[in-house]
């Protein structure tokens, strides 16, 4: 019997990249799309890529938690009782909706860098977690945890992220759809301070976005839901559950900018800084939990897989340097649930040939 809860389709908490061609359409088009007549895309956004607007609710947030099957396109509510659970999740944690955001881009655009793996274990220069394969169908994946706090030795600045995502990135032609949280510290002599911030990223589409107005801080609970639609666009969808705000992006597909749902993925990283990967903040052991994915050709009725469920290949990834000392290895996953432990701060590298 698995444990955790089940992936949700476009529910709690958005905001959303659209151009403006799409946005009197977006809410008809797909399964995930919200349903017009609680969403409308009349946010404001400041300092994010030209494409994104931003998608509020025009109701109240006392009528969405007395209702909060709203939060879904119309129809979703029959495609699986699992829904269920995710909207009594937004529901007792009362979460509303930001009315306008604003962005600040990452120095650099990371390109997925994990190998090519033939076992259900593997290494990487930056990834330690899940990755599964299957047929090349994801449509979304999910999970929750809690921000850690992170530290670092005296004088070294050092890097995490914590996110789940679909595709890989390293080609326009299967972009990796992504959105979490980032846990770092940095240092003046021998005074170190952390940052924590939440963000979305595109790979190679565009850089990471930290959504500046969506605060998030150590031991805060936050849950990310990523979605692909094969013919329309991706959504990546955070929701800090802890002060109940949550943001929900959609960034329509181009002649540059396609997805495959190739891969899933649930993962702690070194985020890739200036084109090198820097030393990883100490997190300790990180618990991930309800790490599913959804798998199929439409939303109309997805398969829900998670990292141990029969017919997919799962692959354990662990953290090393390029000279192979061991960053962070993953825990046996138990369904939809595992962890991450931290090991060794590393050192600021290049990419790995």
């Amino acid at each position: 019997m698995r444990k955790g809860r089940i992936l949700t389709v476009a529910s709690t908490a958005a905001f959303v990249l659209l151009t403006t061609a799409l946005v009197p359409t977006v809410s008809a088009h797909a399964a995930m799309a919200p349903d017009a007549g609680i969403w409308s895309p009349t946010g404001t956004s400041t300092n994010c890529p030209s494409s994104m607007h931003l998608l509020v609710p025009n109701r109240s947030s006392a009528y969405l938690d007395a209702h909060p099957e709203d939060l879904f396109s119309a129809g979703q509510g029959s495609t699986s009782a699992a829904f269920t659970q995710a909207r009594l999740r937004a529901a007792a944690a009362h979460v509303h909706y930001l009315t306008s955001i604003t962005c600040r881009a990452h120095p650099s655009t990371p390109v997925l860098r994990t190998t090519t793996a033939t076992s259900a274990a593997a290494t990487s220069a930056n990834w330690s977690g899940y990755v599964s394969l299957a047929k090349g169908n994801f449509l979304g994946a999910e999970m929750l945890w809690t921000v850690p706090k992170v530290s670092t030795d005296a004088s070294t600045d050092a890097y995490s992220s914590i996110w789940p995502g679909v595709g890989q990135g390293v080609t326009g032609a299967d972009s990796l759809i992504q959105g979490g949280t980032e846990q770092d510290a940095h240092c003046v002599l021998t005074v170190c301070s952390q940052t924590y911030y939440p963000w979305i990223e595109i790979v190679p589409y565009e850089s990471q976005q930290e959504i500046t107005n969506l605060t998030i801080a150590p031991n805060q609970e936050i849950q990310t839901i990523i979605e692909y639609d094969h013919s329309f666009g991706a959504y990546a969808e955070i929701d800090n559950l802890t002060t109940g705000v949550g943001v929900y992006d959609y960034g329509d597909f181009n002649s540059s900018f396609t997805g495959s749902g190739s891969t899933a993925e649930w993962i702690v990283e070194r985020t890739e800084e200036n084109g090198k990967f820097p030393p990883l903040a100490k997190f300790g052991t990180e618990s991930i939990a309800d790490a599913e994915a959804a798998e199929g050709t439409s939303w109309d009725d997805p398969k829900i897989t998670y990292p141990t469920v029969d017919g997919l290949k799962s692959i354990a990834y662990t953290m090393t340097t390029c000279a192979g000392t061991t960053l962070a290895t993953p825990g046996t996953a138990s369904d939809s649930a595992f962890t991450v432990t931290w090991k060794n701060k590393g050192v600021n590298q290049s990419p790995c040939s």
